[in-house]
């Protein structure tokens, strides 16, 4: 990806935000910002990993599912939720970024590209749906489509976002009170 995925709050939005916190005493706001940014990188990652499970992606290992994971980054008003691969861990799952953004993989150690894929599903006379069989190919050059699970994922919560960040200061507001 050429760069992080942003989300900015529209400043009606963000005045109702900041209302919240400002009801929470100066001892709890920091934790009340570290929560709400938190929740709201949840509900984008929880909205990543439903599509990656089947509407914008098929689900072969559930690698690259597992590997995305919110952490919530920096103090004061320099506060950022990161959701991605590899955000726990440090290990992000190397063809992430090409199923957001597309591209072309070619070889660089020989001349063709070598991978396994599954035979077309045939049906038998009685009618049982029977996969093909195993068997490998090679190219020189394999395209892959941007699918933009995760851009797509980031705007199907749109709206959500602010919504889930009042929420969550609203909770503490209730446990003070």
């Amino acid at each position: 990806m050429n760069g992080p995925l942003e989300y900015r709050i529209d400043e009606n939005k963000l005045k109702k935000i900041l209302a919240a916190i400002e009801e929470l005493s100066p001892k709890k706001r920091g934790e009340g910002l570290m929560r709400m940014m938190q929740a709201a990188g949840e509900l984008v990652e929880g909205k990543v990993k439903q599509n990656i499970a089947g509407p914008i992606l098929k689900v072969q290992t559930g690698l690259l599912r597992s590997s995305f994971g919110t952490r919530v980054v920096g103090e004061g008003e320099g506060i950022a939720a990161i959701v991605g691969s590899g955000v726990h861990t440090a290990r992000r799952v190397v063809y992430a970024n090409i199923h957001e953004t597309g591209g072309t993989i070619v070889p660089k150690r020989c001349e063709y590209l070598h991978f396994p894929i599954r035979g077309a599903t045939r049906f038998t006379k009685s009618g049982r749906a029977v996969r093909g069989d195993w068997h490998w190919v090679k190219v020189k050059r394999v395209t892959i489509p941007a699918r933009k699970y995760m851009s797509r994922s980031l705007a199907e919560c749109k709206g959500r976002i602010e919504a889930e960040m009042i929420k969550s200061i609203n909770g503490l507001l209730e446990k003070a009170g």
